[in-house]
C-alpha cells in the first residue's frame, strides 16, 4: 500500500513539473545596465508604442511577426531612458506631455471596449492603469529627449506624427549604445508565446 502511494506521489510530482515546463508564464529576455526586462513588459510597451505612434492597432498585439523589431526598439528606448534617469537635471528638464499620455490611455480604453483581441490581451496580461501610466511616462520622456536633439517627427511611412523614431546610426546613439552595458538572454530573439497567469 505504501509503495503504491509513493509511486502515485512520484507520478503526480512529475506530471506537475512537466505541465509547468510546458507553459511559459513570462521570461527574461533583456538586461540593460544590470536591470532585467521580461517579454511581457516589452509586449505591453510595444502595444502602447503602437497606439502612441498611430500605427495599425493589430500591430500592437503580441506575436512573432514584429518581435525582433519590438525587442530592439524597446532596448534602444530603455537605454535612452536609463541615461535620462541617471541624470537628475536632465530628468527634471524633460517635460512629459500629459495630454499625449491621456490620448494614448483613451485610445487604449476605446480599443479594449470595441476589439475582442485587445480586451483579451489586457485581461490575459493583467495590465493595470498604473502600469500603463508608468510606461507612457517613460515613453514620452524618451520622446522629449529625442525632440531636444532635433529629431524629425515622422512615422515609418514618412507621414507626420507626434512619435519620434530612434535613428540607431546617429553618432550620439552609437556612443550611448556602446557605453551602456546590455545583453540579450539566451534565445531572446526566438519568439515564445507566453501565457500569463489568468491566461
Amino acid at each position: 500500500m505504501m509503495r503504491t502511494l509513493l509511486c502515485f506521489l512520484v507520478i503526480c510530482v512529475y506530471s506537475m513539473s512537466t505541465l509547468a515546463k510546458a507553459r511559459t508564464f513570462d521570461r527574461l529576455v533583456l538586461e540593460i545596465n544590470g536591470k532585467s526586462y521580461s517579454q511581457r513588459q516589452i509586449e505591453v510597451y510595444q502595444a502602447l508604442r503602437t497606439i502612441a505612434s498611430g500605427g495599425p492597432s493589430d500591430k500592437g498585439l503580441p506575436g512573432a511577426e514584429g518581435w525582433i523589431l519590438s525587442l530592439d526598439s524597446f532596448r534602444d528606448e530603455m537605454m535612452i531612458y536609463i541615461n535620462i534617469e541617471n541624470d537628475a537635471e536632465k530628468m527634471d528638464s524633460l517635460q512629459v506631455d500629459s495630454k499625449a499620455i491621456r490620448q494614448v490611455q483613451e485610445k487604449l480604453e476605446a480599443l479594449v471596449a470595441t476589439d475582442d483581441n485587445w480586451r483579451d490581451f489586457r485581461r490575459r496580461y493583467s495590465i493595470s492603469d498604473r502600469e500603463v501610466t508608468e510606461y507612457l511616462i517613460r515613453m514620452f520622456k524618451v520622446q522629449a529627449y529625442l525632440e531636444s536633439r532635433g529629431r524629425p517627427v515622422t512615422t515609418g511611412q514618412g507621414a507626420p506624427s507626434g512619435y519620434r523614431k530612434i535613428d540607431a546610426s546617429e553618432p550620439w546613439f552609437v556612443t550611448l549604445f556602446h557605453a551602456t552595458p546590455h545583453r540579450l538572454y539566451d534565445r531572446a530573439r526566438a519568439y515564445q508565446v507566453i501565457e500569463p497567469f489568468g491566461g
